[in-house]
């Protein structure tokens, strides 16, 4: 849960501050030539990936605490949701 929050944190701090070049495929140079607003809106569809996963998870692990799941399988959920997520965002473009 740490992690989904601290990723869910990390993007909403790119997105506040426009610091897109933070993200692979972006360049200083590609984030400076483009207006504020296409910063913001660039940033905000990957923090809000990222947030919607992290409350996915946390509404999991609430589950999965109540229905004793396995370390084993909330590890797993855990890697497919954040590759699932990750790879969700090559589709976003600047």
């Amino acid at each position: 849960n740490y992690m989904f929050i601290t990723l869910a944190i990390l993007t909403g701090m790119i997105y506040k501050n426009e610091a897109i070049y933070w993200y692979t495929g972006i360049s200083y140079q590609e984030a400076c030539a483009v207006t504020s607003k296409q910063r913001k809106e660039y940033a905000y569809k990957h923090f809000i990936r990222f947030f919607i996963t992290c409350l996915l998870y946390l509404f999991y692990s609430i589950i999965a605490y109540f229905l004793s799941f396995s370390f084993g399988m909330n590890m797993t959920i855990c890697c497919l949701l954040i590759m699932v997520c990750a790879l969700s965002t090559t589709s976003i473009k600047l």
